[in-house]
């Protein structure tokens, strides 16, 4: 019991947390506090890797990230291990500190590699303006046993149902695809990023029934190379079957609603 422990020895947690912190000096920190941050440093042949992730469900992390101490560390980037590419990222000095931009969707994470010398990295993409794409949309369910496809809804609201009630009373084991059509303009074909804001598991993306790339989470656009005319688009997500599991726990497994929260949005590339 605590009142057999000498008096000394009992400390508060928020006195017990101030001392760590004064003994233990943070290696990198944001101007605010967000409570779902969690950022992990990592040394690795003279260069400092920061991975970066947001455990918050709903809330964005948008902040500076300062570095004490990596005053030689001039160069960074910012590695995408989906697409196993490198992109340039602007970090500045401040006498030993370094600073540089952070901002983290929901349930995203970026790992960052902070160097002496540069490294062979691509610029940025940058992105115009969002289009969100209103539809209409189709929704349909292809379960993993039968390999057949049943229309699940039409949608030609603003928002897109919520899928929740729907695969809990089948128990469906399966993947949700989200169907539409997309016309892209004279004089505005090009290099596109499709992005699905709000809350985001996995998928795949798919035009004229061709597969264009995959997504994880909120973070990189899939690029869509978009001329002149129409196209058939289809996003694909797989449904987590905790009912298939079989053990206890899945039955206390808290899963965030299935399928897209919010419309798709597109971005054409400038750069």
């Amino acid at each position: 019991p605590v009142t057999d422990l000498d008096d000394e020895l009992v400390v508060p947690l928020k006195e017990l947390a101030e001392r760590v912190a004064q003994t233990v000096p943070a290696l990198a920190e944001t101007g605010r506090r967000w409570p779902r941050l969690r950022v992990w440093p990592y040394e690795r042949e003279g260069m400092l890797l920061l991975l970066c992730f947001n455990e918050s469900a709903f809330e964005p992390v948008a902040d500076v990230l300062t570095v004490h101490g990596g005053g030689k560390l001039t160069h960074g980037c910012r590695y995408d291990a989906f697409g196993d590419s490198l992109f340039a990222v602007d970090v500045v000095c401040r006498d030993k500190d370094l600073e540089l931009s952070l901002a983290l969707a929901p349930g995203e994470s970026k790992l960052f590699i902070l160097s002496a010398e540069a490294l062979d990295a691509e610029p940025e993409p940058v992105y115009g303006t969002e289009w969100k794409l209103a539809g209409p949309w189709e929704i349909w369910a292809r379960s993993n046993r039968s390999q057949t496809a049943e229309k699940v809804a039409d949608c030609e609201s603003e928002e897109l149902p919520d899928l929740t009630d729907w695969v809990t009373a089948r128990k469906f084991n399966g993947t949700i695809l989200y169907r539409t059509n997309v016309e892209i303009g004279p004089d505005q074909g090009g290099v596109y990023g499709l992005s699905c804001p709000g809350r985001t598991d996995c998928g795949a993306v798919l035009v004229d029934g061709v597969l264009a790339g995959r997504f994880l989470g909120a973070g990189d656009p899939v690029e869509l190379s978009l001329s002149t005319g129409c196209y058939s688009l289809e996003l694909q997500l797989p449904v987590t079957p905790v009912w298939e599991a079989g053990d206890p726990w899945s039955a206390l497994t808290m899963l965030p609603p299935p399928g897209l929260s919010e419309k798709p949005v597109l971005r054409r590339r400038e750069v």
